[in-house]
């Protein structure tokens, strides 16, 4: 079926090709390992049944498909791969299996799997030759001799020489028939009916030659037989006679054949080490074709290595090293284009082309002056200025034209030459002067020679005509003074000039003209026509760089043709119309062919055989005989139209691969094949299909679309991609639809389908969906049972919910009691305490008074410290409650604390001992809360061992500090471990016992709070002891270093801080390195900072530095913080600045102490460097605030932006200076530091950090606020109160007020009052 398909498609596309079996232009296509050939040894080539180019190298198996290629190769790991990576020959048996000859066996292609089959007879055999026969067996020569080999009971036959020679060769004819070589310089045929040999000796009467291939004809009954020193005979199969072709006589050289194949009948191809040698049969003439390394379109290589003919006629060449060529049969267009070498073209650019009345070409080019082909000897001659000035004016040509037996040659400024054909010698050179006046040559644009001679030329300042009776060029007024771009005549002797916007029309008959304007072109105001046209209906075709224009003069209307209904560019240059009603139109883009009445667009390419699809002006020709002459940037092109011919096959697109992600699956579909289904997972919903029409004519040519019915029905054009992609497509059923563009540009009818169902997720497929009606239906069962046993169920629930309830009232009832208790009893306790210690302080006491005194003192410090316990239970139980995280040496606060309780302990016989693994341990802790653990851990102990209580620290492998508590008392049982924890409890039976049940709940909570654990550990082996096991990390977040701590002296770096202009200055006073620095980092991030080591170095950074805020350490060498803090604030010039403090001080006496002196706020150590932040955060925006409220309010005093009484006082003394002499309009900062006795920097700089404001800014706002209060306490009229206040004019006072207060001084008493 395939092949009746391609017989039919062969026979329409005859006539389309035969032309190119006489033509010698040869253009070959190069494929390489830069084009992902696996390697340029190529040794074989075959096409498969489905159109798949096979390409055998000696590293793998190539498949290409006109776009990419696929390889194979030989892995070890795999069973199923080739044996070799050597191929040394392709053949197809009549099934359309592919096998392939390695040099370690035969293999045949599983194009389903993709794998490899071997042949087990072959096994590491090198096979050089096979083939099969229309019954389809297996012919193979292997160890020299010729096997048959049956496939369908792999029986196995051997043809052994008679004289026991090597056969060399071996071909089965077109009738069937198997020829053989051998070593002996004889051709044989086996006559298998027979059983026997029939040998014809080919050198009968010299010595004999090894034959080393054999060709049978496609086209008759004949061999081509190569033989040993490389020359062919041909053997006729019916006369058993044979001919010498005596080729390398011909050539007059020795080569090595390689390869042989008959193109076309009598037209035998030989492949050759010295290249391509092409022989005619029948005329025994010989044609040569060569390597050019400087022709890209030439063989890429001499030494020839294969040949094959695909089913599109197409030539495939394989190259001993330089990869495989292609030679297309679509050959329509003979291309020229420069060379360096001689008698050939110079020049890329090609600006104008004409033929003369001889048949010569004539090219002008931009960059080499004229070439002229010579349509004798087909060479070219180039013509450029001489020195003598005999030759052409100039290189770049703007346009040529040929009249009788003179060449006229335009050029940009140099006028027009004009050339004798014959002599090729300028014989004179013209001017272009529009008028007397002009003293330049107008730029040429184009030459025209019309019907009967007339001879008009196109320049960029109008129309030109030459006078043959005065031999000149006279400017031509009836034409429009415009840049004409081109000339045209049509068919009723009407000249049209193309311009810029419009076009032009002339009847030299009625010397009339009239314009076509750009509307009635129908194309935008910024145009260019660049050539003009006429069809067989009279219509006037027009050629602009908004596309092509059809104007029909009968109607009016005119017809656009642009990128968007097929043309590859707008930009176009010239039309020329064929015979067939055609319009071939050259474009920036591309050459066009326009059938002028279906409209259709068919668009030729460097796929085509176009040398560039870049074309260029004014550059067209058609000559007498009708060829077509197109010019480029990169040469030009000639070609019949006829020859060209329509494709009318249509093209059929081959599905051949499924990607997903790293996996490919075979599809193997073509139009023929029946509707094929893929089913695809969930996650495999994104993939890529790739196909391709299997045409290698003109592959980037081809046109694709798709569609994709179930998600898109609409077709989707992709241009010449061959692979399309779909991501994440829902489940569901699809059909895949895919066809494409022939050489003409026709959409084939032929549609390739793909059935696709994408299946759901497992949680959405049908199973599932059962399992979720199943699990409805259980759900509302469950329901209805839930709701029948609800009401039961209620009265328990509420229940429990009731005593739950009860519970936690009784539990924050005792809370509440015992606070209030704790709070009522504080206060009594702490009048019995104090008087009790000024009398115990007495030492003139009696001894047993004093003691009763003690006891008294002792139980009262017991009961308070119980009060105090119950009150830090409580804060632990409070949201927001926070402790302060500091490094301390765990080790010496155990010792401090044991210390505390060994009378205790030893007042109760017991022996208090405790261990650690280590003299110092340090960990982040709040040093205050640990203490309260250790104790309550310690006070247990004592109150509950008989003898002995043992305390170990140590640090485990996890980095914490573990430390275990441990007492020889009575066991606590183990369901009893968790309810000890509980507030209030205690163990039963332990009445005599005192305690509030408050101190193991208190200890866990600090310890959690710890980010650690308190559990009571499980007892030893003896059972005898109880062990509480305290556990602490090393690390706490927000934690800081305590300056009190000792740490090993350091030398530290200096501390570079970042200085912003507009951010407030800080100075950070701490005699404590790491403390200043720390603290000075955390402000430093939206602050200025100053760091000072004393008061002293503190106070000298203020004389020479603005600051806004002091953070200062109260214990500090040299000056500490106290005093720093009293010469601040008692210093007019720095009394404003806000103080905060910073100490380990938390005495209620060192709180008042610096409060006193006047600290704005007081912060014990350690603290979170958050509410350091937020503190300053909060002066220095309060402050901001008054100063604004100072500002905008008539009424607010002076003082009140004071912020200490010392700048209390020295605002009140500067208000009372200026209200003194506010009438004075002159007062300023002089007179005012002369009454205040300070000096003009000192006051300025004060009243600045006071206020934000310069001293004459708070002059003028206490002139304003003065009339304010005028304006409500007087009748004095506005004019005199702006007086009264040192205002020279009223205007310029109510300005001022306005802009202050926001309203006007008439306004604000009129509101006030």
């Amino acid at each position: 079926m395939r092949n009746t398909w391609w017989i039919v498609c062969l026979s329409c596309l005859l006539p389309l090709f035969a032309w190119a079996a006489q033509e010698t232009n040869y253009i070959f296509r190069h494929y390489q390992v830069e084009h992902g050939l696996s390697d340029n040894m190529v040794t074989a080539c075959i096409q498969d049944n489905d159109g798949f180019v096979w390409i055998g190298t000696r590293d793998g198996l190539n498949r290409f498909d006109g776009y990419s290629f696929k390889v194979f190769r030989h892995d070890p790991e795999v069973s199923s791969t080739l044996g070799s990576n050597w191929i040394t020959s392709l053949n197809c048996d009549q099934t359309g299996n592919l096998w392939v000859g390695t040099l370690a066996g035969l293999f045949r292609y599983d194009k389903e799997r993709e794998s490899f089959h071997h042949l087990s007879l072959t096994a590491n055999k090198r096979i050089s030759l096979f083939q099969f026969d229309q019954q389809n067996r297996l012919w193979l020569l292997m160890d020299g001799n010729l096997i048959r080999y049956d496939q369908t009971d792999t029986t196995c036959r051997i043809f052994a020489h008679p004289e026991h020679l090597s056969y060399t060769s071996f071909c089965i004819t077109s009738n069937q028939g198997i020829w053989v070589s051998d070593s002996n310089g004889s051709l044989s045929r086996i006559v298998e009916a027979e059983d026997r040999i029939e040998t014809f000796p080919l050198f009968p009467n010299g010595p004999a030659r090894k034959i080393l291939m054999l060709y049978p004809s496609p086209f008759a009954h004949r061999i081509y037989v190569a033989y040993e020193h490389d020359d062919v005979k041909i053997f006729d199969t019916d006369s058993h006679l044979f001919q010498d072709l005596h080729i390398q006589e011909a050539n007059r050289l020795t080569f090595l054949i390689n390869a042989l194949m008959e193109k076309e009948e009598n037209e035998l191809w030989i492949g050759t080490d010295s290249g391509l040698i092409i022989y005619q049969v029948n005329t025994g003439e010989c044609h040569r074709v060569q390597q050019d390394p400087r022709d890209p379109y030439a063989l890429s290589s001499q030494y020839i290595s294969a040949f094959y003919r695909d089913r599109e006629q197409g030539i495939w060449i394989g190259f001993h090293q330089n990869g495989i060529n292609y030679c297309s049969p679509f050959q329509p267009f003979r291309i020229y284009y420069p060379d360096d070498g001689p008698n050939s073209m110079k020049g890329e650019v090609i600006r104008d082309i004409c033929t003369d009345k001889l048949g010569n070409i004539w090219v002008g080019t931009e960059d080499a002056g004229i070439n002229c082909l010579d349509k004798k000897t087909s060479l070219f001659t180039n013509y450029q200025p001489r020195p003598d000035n005999s030759g052409i004016a100039h290189t770049n040509i703007r346009s040529l034209a040929a009249s009788d037996d003179y060449l006229w040659i335009g050029h940009v400024i140099h006028g027009i030459d004009k050339m004798d054909i014959q002599s090729r010698k300028v014989v004179k050179r013209y001017s272009l002067l529009k008028d007397s006046t002009s003293t330049k040559n107008s730029s040429v644009r184009c030459i025209k020679v019309l019907r009967e001679g007339q001879i008009y030329v196109g320049t960029d300042d109008g129309v030109f005509k030459y006078d043959y009776l005065n031999d000149c060029f006279r400017y031509a007024p009836q034409f429009p003074a415009y840049s004409v771009r081109c000339i045209y005549e049509d068919r009723l002797g009407r000249i049209w000039t193309g311009m810029f916007n419009r076009s032009f029309y002339y009847n030299p008959i009625s010397n009339t003209g009239m314009y076509l304007p750009y509307d009635k072109l129908n194309t935008q105001r910024h145009n260019f026509v660049n050539d003009i046209c006429e069809d067989p209906d009279g219509n006037m075709w027009f050629a602009t760089l908004e596309g092509v224009i059809k104007y029909d003069f009968q109607t009016g209307e005119s017809v656009h043709y642009t990128v968007k209904n097929g043309m590859p560019s707008n930009v176009v240059f010239k039309i020329l119309p064929d015979q067939e009603g055609c319009l071939w139109i050259s474009s920036a883009n591309g050459l066009v062919r326009l059938e002028t009445k279906s409209g259709l667009i068919t668009t030729y390419t460097e796929s085509h055989g176009l040398i560039s699809r870049q074309f260029n002006e004014n550059s067209a020709f058609t000559d007498t005989e009708g060829n077509f002459y197109f010019g480029s940037i990169k040469g030009f092109i000639h070609f019949r139209p006829d020859a060209v011919g329509e494709d009318n096959v249509p093209s059929r697109v081959y599905l051949h691969t499924l990607e997903l992600g790293n996996r490919e699956q075979v599809l193997n579909i073509s139009p023929d094949s029946p509707l094929r289904k893929i089913r695809l997972n969930d996650d495999e919903s994104t993939f890529s299909l790739s196909f391709s029409t299997l045409s290698f004519m003109a592959p980037a040519s081809v046109q694709y679309a798709y569609r994709l019915e179930g998600s898109d029905p609409k077709w989707i054009d992709i241009d010449e991609r061959n692979v399309v992609y779909f991501t994440n497509l829902l489940p569901g059923n699809y059909l895949f639809e895919v066809k494409a563009t022939n050489l003409s540009n026709r959409w084939s009818p032929l549609v390739t389908q793909l059935e696709i169902e994408v299946l759901p997720a497992w949680w959405a497929s049908f199973p599932a969906k059962v399992v979720y009606a199943l699990v409805v239906l259980a759900l509302v069962g469950s329901a209805l049972y839930w709701w029948r046993n609800k009401t039961r169920q209620e009265m328990a629930y509420n229940m429990r919910l009731f005593e739950d309830q009860k519970e936690k009232e009784l539990y924050q009832a005792k809370i509440e009691f015992f606070i209030n208790i704790a709070h009522e009893i504080r206060t009594p306790l702490t009048l019995i305490k104090n008087p009790l210690e000024r009398v115990l302080q007495d030492g003139h006491l009696p001894d047993k008074v004093e003691e009763s005194l003690r006891l008294m003192d002792k139980n009262v410090s017991r009961l308070l410290s119980l009060v105090n316990q119950l009150l830090d239970f409580r804060r632990t139980e409070i949201e927001g409650f926070r402790l302060n995280f500091v490094r301390t040496n765990l080790v010496e606060l155990l010792q401090e604390t044991t210390d505390r309780f060994q009378e205790s302990a030893a007042s109760q016989g017991l022996l208090l001992n405790w261990t650690s693994s280590a003299t110092e341990l340090y960990a982040y802790v709040d040093r205050e809360a640990v203490t309260k653990i250790f104790s309550n851990l310690l006070a247990n102990a004592i109150k509950y061992a008989r003898s002995s209580i043992r305390i170990h620290l140590r640090l485990n492998d996890r980095e914490q500090i573990e430390m275990d508590f441990i007492n020889d008392g009575k066991p606590i049982p183990e369901e009893l471990r968790e309810k000890i924890f509980e507030p209030f409890y205690r163990i039963p039976n332990t009445e005599g016992k005192t305690g509030t049940g408050l101190g193991l709940p208190l200890a866990r909570s600090l310890a959690e709070m710890h980010h650690g654990t308190l559990v009571l550990d499980k007892p030893g082996t003896d059972g005898a002891q109880t062990c509480f096991r305290l556990l602490l990390p090393l690390q706490q977040p927000e934690s800081i270093q305590p300056p009190q701590e000792e740490v090993p002296e350091t030398k530290t770096e200096a501390v570079r801080f970042s200085f912003l202009e507009g951010r407030p200055t800080i100075l950070v006073v701490e005699d404590h390195p790491e403390m200043r620095t720390f603290i000075a980092e955390e402000l430093n991030k939206d602050y200025n900072v100053c760091t000072a080591e004393n008061g002293a170095q503190a106070i000298e950074w203020m004389h020479r530095q603005s600051i806004q805020l002091v953070v200062s350490d109260v214990m500090m060498p040299v000056m500490d913080g106290l005093e720093l803090l009293k010469k601040i604030k008692t210093d007019v010039e720095f009394s404003h600045i806000p103080v905060i403090l910073l100490t380990a001080k938390t005495t209620i006496q060192s709180h008042m102490e610096g409060l006193e002196s006047g600290a704005d706020a007081y912060i014990d150590k350690p603290f979170s460097s958050s509410l350091l932040l937020a503190q300053i955060s909060n002066l220095l925006t309060n402050r901001e605030h008054i100063r604004q409220f100072y500002f905008k309010s008539p009424v607010a005093n002076m003082k009140s932006i004071a912020y200490s009484k010392t700048d209390e006082q020295f605002l009140e003394k500067l208000n009372r200076i200026i209200l003194e002499h506010i009438s004075d309009p002159d007062l300023d900062v002089n007179q005012i530091a002369e009454h205040m006795h300070l000096s003009r920097p000192t006051l300025y700089r004060k009243i600045r950090e006071i206020s934000a404001m310069t001293p004459n800014d708070l002059i003028r706002i206490t002139r304003l606020k003065r009339a304010a209060e005028l304006l409500l306490q007087s009748d004095m009229k506005i004019y005199e109160i702006a007086e009264a206040v040192g205002f020279r004019s009223q205007s310029y006072f109510s300005t001022n007020f306005i802009s202050q207060f926001g309203v006007s001084p008439s306004k604000y008493a009129k509101e006030n009052k």
